[in-house]
């Protein structure tokens, strides 16, 4: 199995580059479905007579990036309470 680091399922981003697209690069939203030897296929949001589908796309893993995720409210609070015990702080509490 190839070793380019992703799994099905993971979230990342597709920098896809249209045909006559003078070189831009658009960063599309996508999950990887499949892993293949060389290729990865990923599952993306497309635009069809108006409404949304799901297409999927064989792209080379130098293609696709990992998408980071902002953190929520309390994933963020927790965080910062162990930076707090860390320096000796008093933690911070927050009622959600």
């Amino acid at each position: 199995m190839p070793e380019h680091g992703f799994k099905a399922g993971d979230k990342i981003n597709w920098s896809y580059e249209p045909r006559g697209g003078y070189g831009y690069t658009q960063g599309i939203a996508g999950v990887v479905n499949k892993l293949g030897r060389e290729k990865v296929q990923i599952r993306v949001a497309k635009r069809d007579n108006g409404s949304w589908v799901t297409a999927e796309r064989w792209v080379v893993p130098e293609k696709v990036s990992r998408r980071v995720t902002r953190a929520v409210p309390e994933e963020a609070c927790a965080a910062h309470r162990a930076s707090n015990t860390i320096y000796g702080q008093t933690p911070v509490t927050a009622d959600w």
